[in-house]
């Protein structure tokens, strides 16, 4: 087996499994089961040793995670048993049997102070989840010698689970809700098959180290939402701006986030869509695995 991808069921782990070559492709997920995926927890060494140990892949593409903030902050020992040490499970593995592991970041290791971010700008998390990521960042810089870190943030698509903002976004206006969105929460909207093309061309020119990969556009929640809005013709009105702080959340995120991508850029020539061609190409993109409805 060539390709080994954790949280085959989620965003980024089944646009992945979409483009892989399916023979070539082992899908595994713990929560959600889909047809021709296995099933274990990256929380247990042994179970994590054997299927890679069976499996022995080229890369393993580790997008699992425990990535709702709010419950990251009320279970912080579930968060770092999934986030850190489940990834550090897999960065083991990946050393004893020679993959090259790719780790899904964020840019939530950052405090969004100052945003736009580069790769070498110092991390500094507000809240459990941004912690958990950037643990699990350093536990494969420990572990491993053949990695890619790759940095992402607002990404979004197609997906089984229906959690990302834009179907969430789809959904609720669909059924004619209002919806209140923050108009000071910044950052760079990521077209999830942008990013997974992006991650097989740094594979593909054997590079390592961290990587940013997001969309080029700084942007605000509103404006995104109002862009979804539009591109799927439904009323703006429905999209009522507000701060951050009138949505009275418990948990700290980064403000003005959103990640700068001229080394992915220059590297390796990727090519990333902005919100308005991005959202116009999920459009276009026929889904089988999602019901909007």
């Amino acid at each position: 087996m060539e390709y080994f991808v954790t949280g085959a069921s989620g965003l980024i782990g089944l646009n992945l499994i979409n483009i892989l070559p399916k023979l070539k492709t082992r899908g595994a997920s713990y929560l959600h089961s889909h047809p021709g995926f296995i099933q274990f927890d990256i929380r247990k060494y042994k179970e994590v040793e054997f299927h890679i140990r069976n499996d022995t892949p080229q890369v393993i593409f580790h997008s699992a995670a425990f990535a709702n903030v709010d419950e990251c902050e009320d279970n912080y020992q579930e968060c770092l048993d999934i986030n850190f040490f489940g990834t550090l499970n897999i960065a083991k593995a990946a050393k004893k049997y020679g993959s090259k592991i790719v780790f899904l970041s964020t840019d939530y290791v950052f405090n969004g102070k100052s945003g736009p971010y580069y790769e070498e700008d110092v991390p500094d998390p507000v809240n459990n989840y941004g912690k958990s990521k950037l643990a699990a960042e350093h536990a494969i810089q420990e572990y491993c010698n053949n990695y890619l870190i790759i940095r992402t943030t607002i990404v979004y698509g197609h997906e089984i689970q229906g959690k990302n903002f834009v179907v969430r976004m789809i959904s609720q206006l669909n059924k004619g809700c209002k919806i209140s969105v923050p108009i000071d929460q910044i950052g760079t909207p990521t077209y999830v098959v942008d990013l997974v093309n992006t991650i097989l061309l740094l594979l593909a020119n054997n590079k390592n180290g961290i990587y940013n990969i997001a969309g080029p556009e700084l942007i605000d929640r509103y404006l995104f939402a109002c862009l979804v809005a539009d591109t799927y013709g439904y009323d703006r009105n429905l999209i009522n701006p507000i701060s951050t702080a009138e949505l009275n959340q418990n948990v700290r995120r980064p403000l003005r986030a959103g990640l700068v991508i001229d080394k992915v850029k220059s590297e390796v020539n990727a090519s990333m869509n902005g919100p308005i061609e991005g959202l116009s190409l999920m459009k276009q993109q026929k889904s089988n695995i999602i019901d909007y409805q």
